[in-house]
């Protein structure tokens, strides 16, 4: 897996490596948590916590996200995205123990390294690898399908290139 990070113009080819059990195992765990998370949300915004609102719009985009990666089986994609959010999530959810501890050096270490990871992670490496590539690396989709029409063709990318961008955008109103 860490491989397809340095040639993400793989993660558009229709030729994706199988999705072997593990990484099966992982997009259901993911698609779970993210599914738990958007109705928690949903229910607390219902219940008048507006503050929720952008968290649903999360969690019900990574969910499009990931289950579209999945069905349409540009398997790299939705797991790199379900993987770089991880990785910044495990920093924050220190950062909520250290304080549940009230432990000043663990709250100053986890804040630190979820500031780092975030910054590279959601605020350089998901815009650089996955945004950018969907924007660049996917010519071949235009040729591939040169017998559907334009507008079908449109739609289906802006269904997956914007719900990364909103995913990015959200990332950075945090």
């Amino acid at each position: 897996v860490a491989s397809w990070a340095r040639a993400p113009e793989q993660w558009w080819s229709f030729s994706q490596p199988p999705l072997s059990s593990a990484l099966r195992y992982y997009y259901l765990v993911q698609i779970a948590a993210n599914l738990e998370s958007a109705i928690a949300m949903l229910l607390g915004l219902l219940g008048g916590r507006a503050k929720d609102r952008p968290m649903l719009i999360h969690h019900a985009t990574t969910l499009f996200v990931i289950s579209l990666a999945w069905r349409l089986g540009f398997v790299r994609v939705g797991a790199m995205v379900a993987m770089l959010h991880d990785a910044t999530d495990l920093p924050i959810d220190c950062l909520r123990l250290s304080q549940a501890l009230e432990s000043f050096p663990l709250v100053a270490a986890s804040a630190t390294s979820a500031l780092i990871s975030w910054a590279s992670l959601r605020g350089y490496a998901f815009p650089r690898l996955i945004i950018w590539s969907a924007l660049v690396d996917t010519g071949n989709m235009w040729i591939v399908h040169d017998y559907a029409p334009f507008h079908i063709i449109t739609t289906g990318y802006c269904l997956f290139v914007a719900p990364l961008v909103i995913l990015w955008l959200l990332s950075m109103h945090w």
